[in-house]
């Protein structure tokens, strides 16, 4: 009978501390979901390599920063569908001649200058942003 007691007690336990975790947990995620909130309206159209620390260091100069690519500013405000081969190929050219730590920055700083990142590029970028260390993506 008291081996009864001591796994009904060892049950009740368990549910209160899984109970109170699931609460913490789900405080949590509501905190986390107004920060990303927040971020919307600094969207770079990447979202798969928005990273809020480095969102907010650009955007809060909101100035525009350039490595060497004064010539894409003809592209300010045209869509990121309308980008022939030959200017999909000058944006790559772009991008790898970066270094690691710049490349983040220069899709924030094409973002501020209101320069769409061509269609075509875009996965291409996320999956070469996504692969480098954390320290590099938030510089």
């Amino acid at each position: 009978m008291s081996s009864l007691f001591i796994f009904i007690g060892i049950g009740v336990f368990f549910f209160v501390a899984l109970s109170l975790w699931n609460r913490s947990q789900r405080k949590q995620g509501r905190e986390e979901q107004k920060e990303v909130g927040t971020a919307d309206s600094e969207c770079c159209g990447l979202h798969e390599v928005c990273e809020k620390k480095a969102s907010k260091s650009v955007s809060r100069r909101n100035e525009a920063d350039y490595f060497d690519d004064e010539e894409l500013d003809r592209h300010r405000n045209k869509s990121s569908l309308d980008y022939s081969e030959e200017e999909v190929e000058e944006f790559r050219e772009i991008f790898y001649s970066l270094l690691d730590s710049e490349k983040f920055k220069w899709i924030k700083s094409l973002h501020n200058r209101r320069i769409a990142v061509p269609d075509s590029l875009k996965g291409e970028i996320i999956e070469i942003i996504n692969n480098l260390p954390k320290r590099n993506a938030q510089a």
